[in-house]
């Protein structure tokens, strides 16, 4: 999980809701004679998770940026009514927020997961100059629904939202953790593994009275997910890519296809071998592959 030190930005909603924003980057501060990848993360983690993109090739030629999302990693919502009430619109807001304050005047987007739920909201927020590409990795665009996923999400946390929304004793919000059921199913469907750091890193972000609080709202979001809108827009102005991994059990590579034909993008699904729900770190080189793909393919339409 190495990565840049984090650092950490105030910054106010459209909402005028005040948060505390972490981030990751490489350069500490963008440069601007740089172009800029920023990277949003998974349900459950942070942006430690773009460690091998930190650390390989792109971190040489590109301004790399990652933030925790709200829920997540070490961003605090500033008042009670944004730590209980953000959706994926918010999210999105944020992004751009943070993208204003840190001087970004475009960038690339590559969303993973939770993370590509939220990247085509930001660029409906933007003008194409602004977020001319983005990467959809191991993500749906549907509603999050059984019938268009390769699992159940009501099986997999539907109880523990029901224990999350119950009401309960300061005492016990204060010692609560994570059940080991979602640990264990979060990082192993996620890298297709264990992994001791992130299961404690999980446990750490959602133990105690705060972190329960904060793991109640995003279940709440992931079960109530609705289908991002706009899309077919939002990509005739951009250039998209989809990337998902055959060995992703939680959405499968046809519904992976289905994105991309709602999009209107034909034949534009990488398929990986082998690459788990969390692509960005089962194959961080398809990372590096795509992006270069995506720079070519804006730098043409720009010369055309």
């Amino acid at each position: 999980m190495s990565a840049p030190a984090p650092q950490t930005i105030s910054l106010t909603l459209p909402s005028s809701h005040p948060l505390t924003v972490c981030y990751r980057a490489t350069p500490a501060t963008p440069d601007p004679a740089r172009p800029t990848l920023l990277f949003l993360h998974t349900v459950g983690t942070s942006s430690a998770l773009f460690a091998p993109q930190f650390a390989g090739p792109l971190a040489q030629t590109h301004n790399l940026v990652a933030p925790d999302l709200l829920g997540h990693g070490a961003t605090r919502a500033g008042d009670d009514a944004l730590e209980d009430a953000w959706d994926y619109d918010t999210q999105a807001e944020m992004v751009v927020a943070l993208m204003d304050a840190l001087h970004i005047p475009s960038a690339t987007l590559t969303g993973v997961s939770q993370g590509g739920f939220i990247a085509p909201r930001v660029a409906t927020l933007l003008p194409a100059a602004r977020v001319p590409a983005l990467l959809l990795l191991g993500t749906s665009l549907l509603a999050e629904t059984t019938a268009h996923n390769s699992w159940d999400v009501s099986a997999a946390v539907g109880d523990l939202r029901l224990a999350l929304e119950a009401d309960a004793t300061a005492a016990d919000a204060a010692a609560f953790t994570p059940p080991d059921a979602f640990v264990d199913a979060l990082v192993g469907l996620g890298f297709g593994a264990p992994d001791a750091a992130w299961e404690a890193h999980v446990r750490e972000t959602y133990g105690g009275a705060l972190g329960r609080r904060r793991l109640r709202r995003v279940v709440q979001c992931l079960m109530d997910r609705p289908a991002v809108p706009g899309l077919r827009e939002m990509a005739a102005a951009r250039e998209v890519r989809v990337g998902h991994g055959t060995a992703d059990v939680v959405y499968g590579v046809g519904l992976a296809r289905e994105g991309a034909g709602l999009m209107g993008l034909q034949g534009e699904v990488r398929v990986v071998e082998g690459g788990r729900h969390f692509l960005s770190a089962s194959h961080p080189e398809v990372v590096v592959e795509m992006v270069r793909e995506v720079e070519a393919a804006v730098a043409a339409k720009t010369a055309a």
